[in-house]
């Protein structure tokens, strides 16, 4: 604890002194174990420790009307390592707040935006993640025919897969809290619909489907409910530099300050924005809100990047009071044409 504290606090300490601009910072740290015991009266027993640690540290500056702010993220599923040697990333956090300051407000309007990993990743999450739930799709006959398999969604380059995750990771999830052992469900193959939802038992059996694994709860307080585990991605074949030269007017947007759907529309607030003109980063732009329908956003991807990020940030997952659920993404670059932006 005392390690923990120290380390914490110099993070706060050089967050404040970094420039003069900076008016505020705040360091939040999170972390819980949990040792769990499951029986089930199919024979089952599973017994393990649940680990689960997040890090996010927001820089404030002064810009004037509005506040600006730079951040870190951080997770892991219980490696206090990912927290040590963050200094370069607090810099860079600093000078996207000081270097906010001057940005100007972006105009709203269509933008082709090109996403980084950590962004894509949330997006998926956000997107066909939660529209697989099957819970759901109970008493939804529209959503039951929007993801019907063999629908066509996105391009012949997109695969998207839910995973049980890997050892260390935040959305590592190896049994479920039914006691399923988790497998891989590919939600999207080459743009279409595969298998569509993913279950509990009650789903399950309701669907006359195979039970996934993702049955989850967020302690023995609460129900076992579908949720998500670790959504992918697939590589595809472009570089960053190949996504952002075709591009005439757009955004390179990367990491996410909050994101959220209601199954027919998202909205996501990237925590940094660089304008993209004739194919050439130029400099940051404030306020940009990503939003569009959730559907419709499949079919505006037209390009994939060759590098998959597999990394843990602190962004959890809520649903029905259950929060936070730890989760994972492995994502490249993706790149959208024509997404709404607004100004937030």
């Amino acid at each position: 604890m005392a390690e923990k504290t120290e380390l914490l606090g110099a993070y706060h300490a050089a967050a404040l002194a970094a420039h003069p601009g900076v008016t505020g910072a705040l360091v939040y740290y999170r972390e819980s174990v949990a040792d769990v015991e499951l029986f089930t009266s199919e024979g089952t027993g599973v017994s393990y420790r649940r680990r689960d640690l997040t890090l996010q540290i927001t820089v404030y500056a002064d810009g004037g009307a509005a506040r600006t702010a730079g951040s870190v993220s951080a997770g892991s599923g219980g490696d206090f390592s990912v927290v040590r040697g963050l200094a370069p990333d607090l810099e860079a956090a600093v000078a996207t707040a000081v270097d906010l300051r001057a940005a100007p407000v972006v105009a709203p309007g269509e933008y082709d935006v090109v996403c980084d990993g950590p962004l894509a990743g949330i997006w998926a999450h956000e997107t066909i993640g939660h529209l697989a739930e099957a819970d759901h799709h109970l008493g939804d006959a529209q959503l039951q025919r929007s993801l019907a398999p063999g629908r066509r969604l996105g391009p012949s380059m997109l695969t998207i897969t839910d995973h049980p995750g890997r050892p260390g990771a935040r959305g590592f999830v190896p049994v479920d809290d039914e006691g399923t052992a988790g497998s891989a469900v590919e939600l999207l193959r080459d743009g279409v619909v595969t298998r569509p939802r993913l279950h509990d038992r009650s789903t399950a059996a309701a669907f006359h489907e195979d039970l996934t694994g993702n049955a989850r709860a967020l302690n023995f307080r609460h129900p076992p409910l579908p949720r998500l585990r670790t959504i992918a991605i697939a590589p595809g074949a472009a570089s960053e530099e190949e996504m952002i030269s075709g591009v005439a007017r757009g955004l390179l947007a990367r990491g996410v300050l909050g994101g959220q759907t209601d199954r027919a529309g998202f909205t996501f607030l990237p925590a940094e924005c660089r304008e993209i003109r004739d194919g050439e980063v130029r400099g940051r732009v404030r306020g940009v809100v990503l939003s569009g329908d959730v559907l419709g956003a499949f079919a505006a991807i037209d390009a994939i990047g060759r590098e998959q990020w597999r990394g843990d940030t602190s962004a959890s997952c809520g649903k029905q009071g259950q929060n936070a659920l730890p989760v994972s993404s492995w994502a490249p670059m993706l790149r959208l044409r024509g997404i709404r932006v607004t100004s937030g």
